[in-house]
């Protein structure tokens, strides 16, 4: 069931976090959660978490999906989070 959220999560975010840099062909989130943050919520250690984002370690381990879920997650509920506060702080003009 994991591994369906894991794919699930992936095909319905697609596009709309990461991009391209212009001087490299190597993919980077907009926004990142802290690793900290990442390795408090999925019980690894914060250089475990490192590894795996910054693809030194796998994502097909247990430990590794459990990461990229995370992160995915925590990037999209983040991101979600700062666009409904602006919204709300924003005063008509």
């Amino acid at each position: 069931m994991f591994v369906i959220d894991f794919y699930l999560c992936l095909y319905l975010n697609r596009g709309t976090k990461m991009h391209k840099t212009n001087d490299s062909k190597t993919k980077r989130h907009k926004k990142r959660v802290s690793f900290p943050v990442i390795a408090e919520i999925t019980g690894s250690s914060v250089e475990t978490v490192k590894s795996v984002l910054n693809g030194r370690r796998s994502k097909d381990t247990d430990a590794g999906q459990k990461i990229v879920l995370a992160d995915m997650y925590m990037e999209n509920g983040t991101n979600q989070l700062i666009e409904e506060v602006k919204r709300i702080v924003t005063f008509p003009a």
